[in-house]
Parts: C-alpha cells; structure tokens; sequence
C-alpha cells in the first residue's frame, strides 16, 4: 500500500486538478472557491450522502504548459462530519492535491478562446485529518464560463479517494462552485507587446503610441495616416518628407534637394529673373526668359555667354560681333574694319596691281622662273629649285586677286611631239608644287609649248639651253 502510494503522489507531480486551460498569453491562473464536501458518497451509501453533506474552502493555482494541458496544485480545509450512529462525529481536514488538466477548448476540439471552456483531470496527494495523513486519489470534471479574457465562473466535480492500512478505504465527492483569475499580459497576436482587446492593429506589430498600430518609418506618423509610410516625413506633410526644408513635400518639390520657393514648384531662382535655376542657362545672371534666362547685353539676340563682342551688336555668323565693312571678316579680326578687304591681308584691301606694279611683278617672275630646274629628260623639279619657286607662290598669295599663267618649252632636239608632251608635264609639275603651298588651282593655268615659242636660236647649245626653260605670266 506504501509504493501505491507514493506512486500517486509522483504522479501528483504531473498532472493538475480544478483550474481553466491557461495559453501563452495568460500562463497563471488561480481560483477560490465554495466547496461542497460528501464524505463516504461515492460509495454508494445513499442513505448517507445527504446528511453527510459538508463545506469546505477550495484554493488552487496552476501553470500553462502547452495546448490544452496545465499542471496545478489545489488544496482544500474544512470539517467533516463522519457517517456513524448519531451522524455527530465532526473531524476536521485538509488535501493538497497536484495534477493535470486537459481542457476541450484547446483549438483542436473547441477554440482556445471560446467562452465555455470544459475540461477533465486527474492526480494525486496527500489527505489530512486528526492529525492522520495518508494518500489520496483524484479525478473530475468541470467547466469554466469566461465572463472575459480573464475572469471565469467555474464549476467541477471531483471524486477523491483515499488509501490507507485499514481495510475500509473511504472516499469523498467535491462539488465546487466559484471564481477563476487568469494572470498574464493578455493575447497579442501581432507580437507587438500590446494586447489584442486594446490593439487597434491586430494583423501588424505596431507602437503603443499608436495604440498598436504601425509607424514603418519611425517617423511620428502612424501608417493609416501616413502617405509616405516607407519614408521618414514630418506630421505637416502627413509623413512625407521634405528634405530641403524650404516647406514643399519632396513629391511636390521638383527640386527636393535645394531650397525653393513655391512660385519656382521648390525650385531656387538665384538670379531673380523669373526662371528656377534648374532651367536658367545662366542661373547667377539675370537675364530674359526668351534667351533661357541668360542676359544679352547688347541686344543682339545672341546670349552674353555665346557673344564674342557682348558690348556690340553682332550678328550670329560672326559669333555676335559686328562686320561693319561687309567683307566678311569681324571688326575684331578686321585690321580695316571700315574697307572691304580679304583674310590674307587681315581685313584690309588688296594691294591694286597697276600697270608699272604689274611690270614689276612680271619682272620678277621671270627671274624666279628662270631658275627653275628639271632633270635632265623628265618633268621632276630639282630640289635646289624649291626656293625660287616659295618666292613665287609669296609674290601670288600678295596678290590673291590676281591669277598666274606656267608655260613649258623646249630646244628643238628630238621628237617634236614629245618635246610637246614634256613641256606639258614640266608647266604642270609647277603648277601642283604652286597649289600644294595655298594658291587655289583655280588662279593657276598650265601649258605646255614644246618647241613652237623660241626665244633664242636652236642652232647653238647656248641657244637650246635658253629656250627650254618655263615662265610664269600674270594672266591677262
């Protein structure tokens, strides 16, 4: 009987008797309750129970473990009127009982949070009375009505049986009724620290401030107010930021990163002319809206930035300067900016090549071409010739309104029809050295004469020597 014993008051351990399934939420719970004792009722002495009936205190607490299943400990004190004949022998007695409960209203049968909550137990202890302990049994039934989360009208019954040595073995029946006290912070579904009956945001973690709601951006503005809830705002902008602080939210603000005013949409206008800098070609400079914001100082319709004279009226072939003479050339680069001129000469006319100028010309072109030399045979220009030539095309580029003439000629020795053709090749010859330094091709004939144009007799080598040679004429 003592290993009996002692094997129920391990399993007491275990298990847990009288109290409502606690969760996560709520994982303590205690109850105190009137208990209605009859001692002997349960075995089967019917004419026994009612006068047998007594009272008792119930005073239990208990701890979640996992769905559906809590471990308890619950005690019991009072007197006890033992059947005998006269029905007045009173004892009185305490138990101390540990166990488990299984509660239907776990999620799988009933739902955890559904207002009657049955439930089943069983377990083991110790039975005091006169001083006499021994052990005890225990297992019952009961329901919790929840008035709310926290708070439960309970009802159970218990049958309690008790071993000893003796070979009557009485037992008792507990019928209780009274009060249930979850202890905990409450259901927070969300995991925000702030509970369901007072969270306004179940589905999403949310700040106490906001009375569970959420504030993505930290920014003092809960989401559901929020129009920019991933970015930190300010509360004038219901959240959305203005980071250039210049008072237009950053979505209004086409330039978010610079101070502007609301005229310019956020944008700055340094220069105060009307245009934001972002779209001002000159934006320190005030200028007209027509030209991009730039100033155009003299009028001209070409901006400052781009006008090479900016005090003068110009026109934009010459970069907004001034041609005043007309000759395509810019007063600027115009050494004669009243006179008709040409590039060679800076702006300034052509020297006028009269006739005693054009001896003179003339002149000296026959003595530079004089000294033109070919190999012998062929039209390829001896190099010690090249000087005579540059001193050429200087005396035309002088004179660039002027156009030249080469000419080729021969002795009479050979074939005349060859001495054609190379007379040909030689004025040629000079014409490509000629145009290859500046002179355009187009100032510049060449024709070959062979022997038809002598100047000295062939019948002498002093006279053949003079006669192959090549001139170069101003071209009338």
């Amino acid at each position: 009987m003592k290993k009996i014993n002692l094997l129920l008051l391990f399993s007491a351990l275990l298990l847990c008797n009288g109290v409502s399934a606690q969760n996560q939420y709520y994982p303590w719970a205690v109850g105190f309750s009137y208990a209605g004792v009859d001692y002997a009722g349960s075995n089967g002495d019917d004419a026994l129970r009612l006068k047998n009936f007594n009272s008792a205190a119930q005073i239990s607490a208990a701890r979640h473990i996992f769905k559906g299943v809590s471990a308890f400990g619950t005690t019991h004190l009072g007197n006890l009127r033992k059947p005998s004949a006269s029905f007045r022998n009173y004892t009185q007695f305490w138990n101390v009982a540990l166990g488990a409960q299984y509660s239907f209203a776990n999620g799988y049968i009933l739902k955890e949070d559904f207002f009657v909550e049955p439930y089943v137990f069983a377990g083991a202890g110790v039975h005091n009375e006169d001083r006499f302990s021994t052990g005890m049994g225990v297992m019952g039934l009961g329901v919790n009505f929840w008035l709310n989360d926290a708070v439960a009208i309970n009802v159970q019954s218990s049958f309690n049986k008790i071993f000893n040595e003796s070979t009557v073995q009485p037992s008792y029946d507990i019928y209780s009724v009274g009060l249930r006290f979850r202890l905990g912070v409450g259901k927070d579904t969300d995991g925000d620290g702030i509970i369901d009956k007072e969270d306004l945001c179940l589905d999403k973690a949310g700040e106490l401030i906001f009375k569970g709601c959420p504030d993505t951006d930290k920014d003092g503005t809960e989401d559901s107010k929020d129009e920019c809830p991933n970015e930190v705002g300010a509360p004038a902008f219901n959240g959305c930021p203005d980071t250039d602080s210049d008072g237009i939210k950053d979505s209004e603000d086409a330039c978010p990163n610079e101070a502007g005013s609301k005229e310019m949409r956020g944008c700055p206008d340094k220069d105060g002319d009307g245009l934001s800098d972002k779209e001002d070609g000159c934006p320190t400079l005030a200028g007209s809206k027509d030209l991009n914001g730039c100033p155009d100082s003299d009028g001209d319709g070409i901006v400052d930035k781009d006008d090479n004279c900016p005090s003068q009226k110009g026109t934009s072939a010459f970069k907004g300067c001034p041609d005043t003479d007309g000759d395509g050339i810019a007063d600027k680069d115009d050494n004669c900016p009243n006179e008709k001129g040409v590039a060679s000469r800076q702006g300034c006319p052509e020297p006028k090549l009269d006739e005693k100028k054009a001896k003179e010309v003339e002149k000296q072109l026959e003595m530079d071409a004089k000294m033109i030399q070919f190999e012998t045979g062929s039209a390829v220009i001896k190099t010690e010739s090249y000087d005579d030539l540059d001193k050429i095309v200087a005396l035309m580029k002088e004179y660039p309104s002027s156009n030249f003439s080469v000419e080729g000629h021969t002795d009479n020795l050979g074939d005349a029809k060859a001495n054609k053709t190379l007379s040909q090749n030689r004025a040629d010859a000079v014409k490509k050295y000629i145009t290859d330094k500046g002179i355009a091709g187009s100032r510049v004939s060449a024709v070959g004469y062979g022997i038809e144009k002598p100047i000295a007799t062939n019948a002498t080598p002093a006279g053949r020597q003079q006669n192959r040679r090549v001139e170069i004429h101003i071209a009338k």
